[in-house]
């Protein structure tokens, strides 16, 4: 399951993130070495990665321009380098790049975190994507408490769809040995069969046990 979260800045998409216990980079995070920082640094005489990244509230509209620029022509780049490493983009802010990467097949599902009843949206100059352009809109508008309940629910709802997908996997490898099997038992006689039947219990180990331990949702997209 690949996640797609958004929102205005400060408005708590990080905060749900890292709430979710589900494998994460923010746009900005993974932006900062290779677009940002080479860029700005001569301008605003930062040192370092991290000075850079911390001061990012302050220039969001040079971040979006270079994010921008370095998604051209290929508006699914920066999505399509996330998604490869990690199940969930924290903070896409270009409408057409989101388009595309939803274009592109490179999430199942999109949600906008907003706090908009207490914090203040941005501009057009920074953030072109929008609550209608999410699956699911999170209120953000209450405590921390209330908002770690509501991502508990959210993953919750997502977790029981992976595992039938995991169930799928399991059944399938299981199937396809089992048919391997009872073919060679037919040809090779009872020892082959046996053999097989070993090497059921291997791939049980190898690539079935893996599927229900912590972290597993990165195998479903291996």
């Amino acid at each position: 399951m690949k996640l797609m979260i958004m929102g205005y800045g400060r408005h708590g998409k990080d905060t749900f993130c890292e709430e979710s216990g589900i494998d994460y980079v923010s746009s900005s995070r993974f932006a900062v070495e290779p677009i940002v920082f080479p860029a700005l640094a001569p301008a605003y005489g930062y040192k370092n990665l991290d000075e850079c990244y911390e001061d990012r509230a302050n220039h969001r509209a040079d971040w979006h321009e270079l994010i921008k620029k370095y998604n051209t022509p290929d508006k699914a780049r920066l999505a399509r380098e996330i998604f490869g490493k990690y199940d969930i983009y924290c903070g896409i802010r270009c409408k057409h790049e989101f388009l595309a990467a939803k274009e592109a097949g490179l999430f199942d599902l999109a949600i906008w975190v907003d706090a908009g009843d207490r914090l203040s949206n941005e501009s057009l100059d920074s953030i072109t994507v929008r609550p209608d352009h999410a699956d699911i809109v999170i209120e953000n508008n209450g405590s921390l408490a209330e908002l770690e309940i509501k991502v508990r629910r959210v993953i919750s709802a997502i977790k029981p769809r992976e595992m039938l997908i995991n169930e799928s996997i399991v059944l399938d490898i299981v199937r396809r040995v089992m048919r391997e099997s009872a073919e060679n038992a037919s040809e090779n006689g009872e020892h082959e069969a046996c053999e097989n039947a070993d090497r059921l219990l291997e791939i049980i180990e190898e690539r079935v046990q893996p599927l229900f331990a912590p972290g597993a949702a990165s195998l479903l997209h291996e």
